[in-house]
This record gives structure tokens, C-alpha cells and sequence, in this order.
């Protein structure tokens, strides 16, 4: 496993558990289907990366959604949070 993969999808996988949401994506800006065919186009890690990667970015530009009892809420990123800010800065958005 590349470190740049393992990284980024550590880094993904935190922000999902630390929001308790996925990424929020009310204008389809975020096609996962083209990231999809990227990836079977180029089946290894440094492309698996480039989507997790691409995910935090959009991430930190759109926020987050989330649902609980039937209600969706969407919220910004978590900056007060050191490791969220961490993850941030270490691909570039901060």
C-alpha cells in the first residue's frame, strides 16, 4: 500500500467519522461515477488516492451532510478541530 493512499484515505475516512456525515454534495459538483471509471481505467493506489484526495478538497470547499431522525443538516468543516485543521493543511487547503 502507497503512503500517499494510506494517507489519504485515513485522513477521509477521520473527517467522515469526526462530522458523523458523508460529503455534501447539493450541486452533483462531486461525480463519482467519473472517478469510478478513472479508477477501473487505472486500478492502483496512486489513482484510488487521487479520489480520496479529490473527496477532502471538495470536502473542505462544499462541507458536510448529514441525517438524523429524518433531518439533514449540512455543515462546514470543523477547524477548531487540531487534527481536522491538520488534514487540512497537509493537502493544501489551509
Amino acid at each position: 500500500m502507497t503512503k500517499r493512499y494510506k494517507q489519504a484515505r485515513e485522513d477521509y475516512e477521520f473527517l467522515k467519522k469526526h462530522h458523523e456525515a458523508e460529503v455534501y454534495d447539493i450541486t452533483g459538483g462531486f461525480n463519482l461515477d467519473e472517478h469510478c471509471f478513472d479508477l477501473l481505467e487505472s486500478p492502483t493506489k496512486t489513482a484510488a488516492a487521487r479520489v480520496y484526495e479529490d473527496l477532502i478538497k471538495y470536502s473542505f470547499n462544499i462541507g458536510f451532510e448529514s441525517e438524523s431522525y429524518g433531518n439533514t443538516s449540512y455543515d462546514e468543516p470543523d477547524l477548531e478541530n487540531e487534527k481536522v485543521k491538520e488534514i487540512y493543511e497537509r493537502h493544501g487547503l489551509i
